[in-house]
């Protein structure tokens, strides 16, 4: 009896793993394909813009600390170990030039640099892929916006 329980039970288990969806086709639901997103011209410009967006953040603010303060010609100093002025040495530690790997904005600046890159590269290779007469727009136009995504990777 106990034989034969097994056997059911094995042959379940057979079943039920040999059953299984053979249709791998993905259907993505968390990003937006470029044949989709690209429609016209504004949507072109959006893609630049959100680049630009990107790369403000890391060249404004990071790069900017990263050169006046490891330079000395911005001090950044907290009042007697008080909380004025002080944001956890983040700043501090370029102006005393004891910075880390770990420092928050040397972080900060390498990781948002690299995904501004990552971000152009991608734009790059969508826009050369796209038709500008699709786009109602000219091939001097859409030059023109690879070359100002090309100049900001730079």
């Amino acid at each position: 009896m106990k034989y034969i329980k097994y056997n059911w039970l094995l042959l379940a288990v057979l079943s039920f793993s040999l059953s299984s969806c053979f249709d791998l086709e993905e259907e993505v639901f968390d990003r937006v394909d470029s044949s989709i997103y690209y429609q016209n011209e504004k949507s072109v410009q959006g893609a630049v813009a959100s680049i630009y967006d990107t790369g403000a953040r890391s060249y404004m603010e990071y790069f900017w600390y990263l050169q006046e303060f490891s330079a000395d010609q911005v001090a950044w100093r907290s009042w007697n170990g008080g909380l004025w002025g002080y944001d956890e040495a983040e700043k501090f530690v370029l102006s005393t030039h004891t910075w880390t790997p770990d420092s928050k904005i040397i972080r900060s600046t390498w990781e948002t640099s690299w995904t501004t890159i990552g971000l152009c590269n991608t734009l790059i290779a969508d826009l050369q892929t796209l038709n500008p007469a699709s786009l109602k727009m000219t091939e001097e136009k859409m030059k023109s916006y690879i070359g100002e995504v090309r100049t900001l990777r730079a």
